[in-house]
């Protein structure tokens, strides 16, 4: 027999058809409000205490309402394709564990699809460097920051790594404060596919520096930010003297 509940699930459904047909909605759509009836239905009969087996009930629904629609979009599994294909080049990072305040040093990055490639030929800068494995595609960007640096790029943020050869990124680098530093450098990929183009960073590479101390560079900058205060108090002794020459040559 079935029951008031059961002939309501069953109106309801009907209508939900009819107002499908009626208006041209997807079968998207459809599956949708099929699965809120049966999780609304569901719950009814669970909270009335009928003689039905609950988990059964939700393993039926699961089964019926999985459409097609519930699987990875396409564009996500072009994406992941074109990831899982981009291949490992090397990467040589030379920033130095030590800079003097107001002493401007070169920093360098190369990149290479060509993990045999001589990387380290004529490399320019002070720092050790340090060749690690990564992920390339054609097109690279590369930044360089970190707070209390001066840093000046000296080519295109955005290049083409090409075969044969590697692809380099340079900065000058200058230090306004003496202490524990950090620069922060970030690697992306830029992915071409069909419906666009897409990035993705690597993870931020840390790099710490100790900075010295810079004499002649901090009595400068303190010169520069304190010149109004400094020039009134000679300026003030100075007129003071000079008065009390005069007054005393009378």
């Amino acid at each position: 027999m079935l029951t008031n509940l059961s002939y309501l699930i069953i109106i309801i459904v009907l209508i939900i058809i009819l107002s499908v047909i009626w208006f041209g909605n997807s079968m998207r759509l459809l599956f949708k409000r099929l699965n809120n009836i049966f999780s609304f239905a569901v719950r009814r009969i669970y909270y009335s205490k009928r003689k039905y087996n609950f988990h059964s009930i939700m393993c039926c629904r699961n089964v019926i309402l999985s459409p097609d629609f519930e699987e990875e979009p396409e564009w996500l599994q072009i994406l992941k394709k074109e990831l899982d294909r981009l291949p490992l080049g090397q990467m040589v990072f030379n920033p130095p564990s030590e800079m003097k305040q107001g002493k401007k040093e070169r920093l360098t990055l190369r990149i290479s699809r060509d993990t045999n490639f001589n990387i380290l030929d004529a490399l320019k800068g002070n720092g050790i460097p340090k060749v690690e494995e990564i992920k390339i595609s054609e097109f690279m960007k590369v930044r360089l920051n970190g707070e209390n640096f001066e840093i000046t790029q000296l080519n295109e943020e955005q290049q083409i790594v090409g075969y044969n050869e590697y692809t380099e990124w340079a900065w000058d680098v200058l230090p306004k404060k003496f202490g524990k530093l950090v620069l922060h450098l970030k690697v992306t990929l830029r992915i071409r596919l069909p419906f666009g183009e897409e990035v993705k960073d690597h993870p931020i590479i840390d790099r710490e520096v100790k900075v010295k101390v810079g004499i002649v560079y901090s009595l400068k900058i303190f010169i520069a930010k304190n010149w109004k205060w400094i020039i009134t108090a000679l300026i003030i002794p100075i007129i003071g003297w000079s008065v009390k020459m005069l007054i005393m040559n009378k």
